[in-house]
């Protein structure tokens, strides 16, 4: 599943392109909704992580590979430039 959504956020990356007053082209690339969700499940982890640090819990053994696990699924999700 998650690799079928890196292949569709790769092909459904939008380009966009600005042309200012000087008659530069500048490229700007729209967020994805998979990039976004990506983005979400790592800041969440992030903040599950540091609550579990902070409460002393003994899961946090295990937070670390449920962190890489989520960084790995972000990297696959994030479209490519």
């Amino acid at each position: 599943l998650l690799n079928a959504n890196a292949i569709a956020t790769q092909n459904c990356t939008k380009v966009d392109y600005d042309v200012t007053t000087l008659g530069a082209r500048h490229q700007t690339q729209k967020r994805t909704l998979a990039t976004v969700i990506a983005t979400t499940i790592t800041s969440t982890a992030f903040s599950l992580s540091s609550n579990r640090r902070s409460t002393g819990s003994e899961d946090s053994v295990n937070t670390g590979s449920q962190q890489s696990s989520l960084s790995a699924a972000t990297t696959r999700l994030t479209p490519m430039p």
